[in-house]
């Protein structure tokens, strides 16, 4: 899997900060109804006064603890984190992957210019400005060729854009910071890497497989199946993707009636929150072909969880975290579905319809913290209670579920 911003981590001592004017972080996660409320925010990094030793010396009074993978001690009066290899120190605490100007990177980003940046490394591609003066001009000429190829585009902001191809074509910017759109209409084969938007939307007539990588969606995803006769399909594939903000709308793909057309959707290691609406809603109608596949996604204080609805083909929801949702899961008539090790916190109601409590049901705490996507704590649930045969092979941030698969985006410490 391919898989946004930094953690915030409950941390007192941080490098280049004293101890003591450091603050307890880490917000608890909110209890299921009728579970007992978490007790108040922790920090296992708080620096406890000693009264021994030379009040000369700035580390009097100052007591550094370790976090996970790390060590930390004080130095001129400051708590000093070193990390262990294939770790990196942010805000206190270690990290698996790179870290750069305080922000952790995504899958495939290292340190750049501006810090975290996907590179675009093909020697045949196109570059935008450039060969070509706009990305509408490049892939005009790859239609023209029939030709597929890789579009690289320089930081900025580009607006509205359709993406279309005879050939894959794969667009890649340096990642959601950088290389940020309005809305994205998809056709034909595509990928785009690196990217933020606020909207993303895909015509069935004219058949749609698009993957998405390392990218930030404010607004929505929508994708309605054509209803003429014929030639419409969907394909769309999300990883490593953030989907959501304050009024958002959530994921949405369906397929209406006579539609003589299918489509798949496929959500791995995304976070999903703060939609208006249900954070994903799938759906056939009349039995027309649809696929939809959920794993080790994140989602919270959407009005509704995962609503999978009509005579959808087949569904796969596995490993998931929903959180501060209405109704969670809600399953209607005959869905044929793949459904296990989901974690359930302070939802109004935990299922709909047909759904019921899967295998590998977890709804203790799920300790997640206050970073973007949240990640579990020390202490959470979520650790290593995700089936491993079903689990992505890597989380949000690119980093291996080898040897503990945890649910949710983002792997614990």
């Amino acid at each position: 899997m391919i898989t946004m911003a930094s953690r915030a981590a409950g941390v007192l001592c941080i490098s280049m900060l004293g101890c003591s004017g450091a603050r307890a972080g880490g917000s608890p996660a909110l209890p299921d109804a009728g579970a007992p409320a978490a007790d108040g925010a922790t920090s296992r990094h708080d620096a406890a006064p000693r009264d021994e030793g030379d009040a000369s010396d700035p580390c009097v009074g100052v007591s550094c603890v370790a976090p996970s993978h790390g060590t930390s001690a004080c130095r001129a009066g400051s708590c000093v984190t070193s990390c262990d290899s294939g770790y990196s120190a942010l805000d206190g605490e270690c990290v698996s992957g790179t870290v750069c100007s305080g922000r952790r990177c995504l899958d495939g980003q290292s340190c750049g210019e501006s810090g975290c940046e996907l590179p675009c490394d093909d020697p045949a591609a196109l570059h935008v400005p450039g060969d070509y003066a706009t990305l509408g001009a490049a892939l005009d000429a790859l239609w023209a060729a029939e030709a597929g190829g890789t579009v690289c585009l320089a930081p900025g902001d580009y607006g509205d854009q359709s993406i279309y191809a005879r050939r894959l074509v794969t667009v890649v910017g340096g990642g959601p910071e950088q290389l940020r759109f309005g809305t994205i209409d998809v056709g034909g084969p595509v990928a785009v890497r690196g990217f933020s938007a606020a909207r993303i939307g895909a015509r069935g007539f004219e058949g749609a497989s698009a993957q998405f990588t390392a990218c930030r969606v404010t607004e929505e995803v929508r994708a309605d199946v054509s209803t003429s006769i014929g030639a419409g399909w969907i394909d769309l594939a999300f990883a490593g993707c953030e989907i959501g903000g304050p009024g958002s709308g959530g994921v949405r793909v369906t397929v209406p009636p006579f539609a003589h057309a299918g489509a798949f959707l496929t959500l791995e290691s995304c976070w999903i929150h703060d939609s208006m609406e249900a954070g994903v809603r799938a759906g056939s109608s009349e039995g027309e072909p649809m696929t939809v596949t959920i794993r080790n996604c994140t989602l919270t204080g959407n009005a509704s969880g995962i609503e999978i609805s009509g005579r959808t083909t087949a569904a796969t929801v596995v490993n998931d975290v929903i959180v501060g949702s209405g109704v969670a899961i809600e399953l209607t008539e005959t869905v044929p579905v793949t459904y296990s090790h989901i974690a359930l916190w302070n939802n109004t109601t935990r299922y709909a319809g047909i759904a019921g409590p899967p295998p590998g049901l977890v709804t203790d705490d799920p300790r997640l913290d206050a970073s973007s996507p949240p990640a579990p704590m020390p202490g959470s649930a979520l650790l290593g209670a995700a089936d491993p045969s079903t689990a992505t092979s890597a989380d949000f941030y690119g980093v291996s579920r080898a040897g503990r698969a945890d649910i949710g985006a983002v792997q614990g410490p």
